[in-house]
């Protein structure tokens, strides 16, 4: 039998704010095989969100990860030291935010936040990098590449932006996307087209996928299995 990729066990975070505590992540527990798609499912504040975020320990300050193991090929995430995960992070599992807009930096042409990613992490030159971003824009969908990497974020769509963030989390070839609602702030043709290009990720890479959603329609098109996630608890699987 095929071994996950990762596995989660007993995953537990809490919230801290000024006047109270909350559990986003209560004891969750699954597994993500290699190819396939697993879809965290629930409504808003269900906890799915959290964790997806707390298997790359990129939660905010005032999160707490109380209990519980990742690991990634049999490897302990949690036990990492910041340096080691950097080196998770983006070439070996990536994540693709909700909102692509704000998941951009505004001031850097989309060419060079592609070509950033493959030069930080693939000691690549610099020119080299810039056609390789031109190859990875055309290859999640945008037919001018050349005109999509001399713009700025604000002058895309949402669903381009989505495509490019697509572009840079998959730049490294990840073996783990992380898909955090990919969808959701996009009209429905172009909501299909995303589920298209996370699908080929899948079938021409053997990528695995961990999708984020509340919705149900999406689950069905893309999820080989699925956990729903209630007030931070894991309440079904299957």
């Amino acid at each position: 039998m095929t071994e996950p990729i990762i596995s989660v066990r007993g995953l537990t975070v809490r919230y801290r704010t000024r006047d109270a505590e909350s559990y986003a992540a209560d004891d969750v527990s699954f597994d993500l095989f290699p190819g396939k798609v697993l879809a965290l499912v629930g409504e808003s504040g269900s906890g799915k969100t959290t964790a997806g975020m707390a298997l790359l320990r990129i939660l905010p300050p005032e999160a707490d990860v109380l209990g519980g193991q990742v690991r990634f090929e049999g490897e302990d995430l949690a036990a990492m030291d910041d340096r080691e995960l950097r080196g998770f992070r983006g070439r070996r599992i990536a994540m693709i935010f909700q909102d692509p807009v704000a998941g951009l930096n505004p001031v850097i042409s989309i060419g060079d936040q592609v070509a950033e990613m493959l030069t930080n992490h693939l000691q690549m030159k610099k020119k080299e990098a810039k056609q390789q971003a031109l190859r990875i824009l055309y290859d999640v969908g945008l037919s001018d590449p050349e005109r999509i990497a001399k713009s700025y974020p604000f002058q895309l769509s949402g669903g381009m932006c989505q495509r490019v963030m697509i572009g840079i989390a998959t730049a490294l070839n990840p073996q783990v996307i992380i898909a955090d609602e990919p969808t959701s702030a996009l009209d429905v043709t172009i909501q299909a087209q995303i589920l298209y290009q996370l699908n080929q990720l899948r079938k021409n890479r053997g990528t695995a996928i961990l999708l984020i959603t509340h919705d149900f329609g999406v689950v069905s098109l893309m999820s080989d299995k699925v956990v729903v996630m209630y007030a931070g608890r894991e309440i079904e699987s299957g």
